[in-house]
């Protein structure tokens, strides 16, 4: 067939593909897209709109549904939230106009097919952006599968923008465009853009990337989690002196690219995926992308297979790498949340903290600098604050690094693991930590 024809019949422009979108829908922009002029031919309808629920991934464009007088038209509900976010949506989270939408990252979407549609119902519009077909008809969804396949095949409409900077990967990173309702094609080519600001590799970062180094060994399975930290230290060289590493992460981090590349990733002793470094998404530069495009050591799949806590657990020596803000005595870790004001979000960092612990030889390790940037406050505290969320429970954190050294939590009592935690905090700070934990878990 060909499926040229069938791809001219659902072109159209993003003013008319957006006329489907009805007073009282839900549309959906999953993780890791960005159809920005889809998505803005939308939001100009705030006049003509009432109360549209719009569920996104990550918001990335600074659109007018964002801004107070988009209010009646649509109520925003992010999934994670981002300090890389436009202005206007941090002002929008601050004031508290959107509302966060709280649930397991492998398990949003994957409901849907168990019958579980009451309490989160399927969208009915899904904006997305793809790659243009190829000769049997199929499109890429790009850097990032997450729960794309799930929203398509559950919404009543999609909406796919065509970007043609879009790579393919190996994994589940496609889908039919029979499958798609309408396409909305991009003037002109796609400017490449990475995706994040460049690290910073402070001399904190280096010191907890030499404490963390020792913990990996020749041919573990890594994650590695959002956060200037975690993903700081992969710079900074924490796996430089080990071999056939392999990967298996929500994305494979900012560098994580370059060490497949090197031959430190060579995934030969992965006990799923031999051979292949496998994610739901991948952060890279222009370099790191045209390697990955078309290659076959790299594979992405959709989040609830990623995600979920038997993949995860089924690999052996399963080594999960997170940041976190702050982590209180007893080793709960915040990661996401100021108080109750949302910072991020939780991403995979629960799941792969508890399978990892699970995982035959696996290791769980939580790494976060001492104190804040301008050293006034210190991110281990006795207890956490009131209104603050648990990203991760105190029974599966395992490892702690700081610049000051490791604890090792895992099976300790109370008391000890506030000693264990005392001794890695800033020195400015463990008396005051010492007496509170005299008040707290002593009689």
């Amino acid at each position: 067939m060909d499926w040229n024809e069938e791809y001219q019949k659902r072109l159209t422009s993003a003013e008319e593909a957006v006329k489907v979108v009805k007073s009282g829908d839900r549309v959906a922009i999953p993780v890791y897209s960005n159809p920005a002029l889809v998505a803005g031919a939308l939001a100009n309808r705030l006049h003509e709109l009432k109360g549209v629920t719009v569920l996104i991934g990550a918001a990335a464009a600074d659109l007018p549904w964002y801004h107070p007088e988009a209010a009646d038209a649509f109520m925003i509900e992010p999934w994670y939230t981002s300090p890389y976010l436009p202005k206007a949506v941090r002002q929008m989270i601050l004031e508290k106009r959107s509302d966060h939408r709280v649930c397991p990252s492998a398990l949003l979407t994957k409901t849907w097919d168990e019958g579980r549609s009451d309490t989160f119902p399927p969208p009915d519009v899904v904006l997305l952006d793809v790659s243009p077909p190829d000769h049997n008809g199929y499109v890429s969804f790009g850097g990032g599968v997450w729960d794309k396949k799930e929203l398509i095949r559950h919404a009543h409409t999609t909406i796919a923008e065509v970007n043609k900077s879009s790579i393919r990967t190996g994994g589940e990173n496609f889908i039919h465009l029979s499958e798609i309702d309408y396409f909305v094609e991009l003037p002109g080519s796609e400017e490449f853009r990475p995706p994040f600001p460049a690290i910073e590799l402070s001399e904190q970062v280096k010191k907890i990337a030499a404490f963390v180094a020792p913990l990996i060994r020749d041919g573990d399975t890594i994650e590695v989690g959002a956060g200037s930290t975690s993903e700081a230290i992969v710079q900074a060289g924490v796996f430089f002196q080990r071999n056939d590493l392999g990967w298996h992460t929500e994305r494979i981090p900012r560098g994580g690219v370059e060490l497949v590349k090197q031959g430190i990733f060579t995934g030969a002793k992965k006990t799923l995926h031999k051979g292949r470094a496998v994610a739901t998404a991948a952060a890279f530069s222009r370099e790191e992308r045209d390697f990955i495009h078309q290659n076959p050591q790299f594979e992405l799949y959709g989040v609830a297979y990623v995600n979920h806590l038997r993949t995860i657990a089924a690999h052996d020596n399963m080594v999960a790498i997170n940041n976190a803000l702050r982590l209180d005595l007893t080793g709960q870790v915040v990661a996401d949340s100021f108080g109750p004001q949302m910072f991020t979000g939780t991403g995979g960092l629960p799941e792969y903290a508890i399978a990892s612990v699970y995982s035959k030889g696996g290791r769980s390790i939580v790494v976060l600098p001492s104190v804040t940037s301008d050293g006034k406050i210190s991110r281990i505290v006795p207890l956490i604050e009131e209104g603050s969320f648990i990203t991760s429970p105190r029974q599966f954190t395992d490892y702690v690094v700081t610049e000051y050294g490791v604890a090792r939590l895992f099976g300790k009592t109370q008391r000890r693991r506030a000693e264990e935690l005392i001794a890695i905090a800033h020195p400015d700070f463990r008396s005051e930590l010492e007496k509170a934990v005299r008040r707290v878990f002593w009689p």
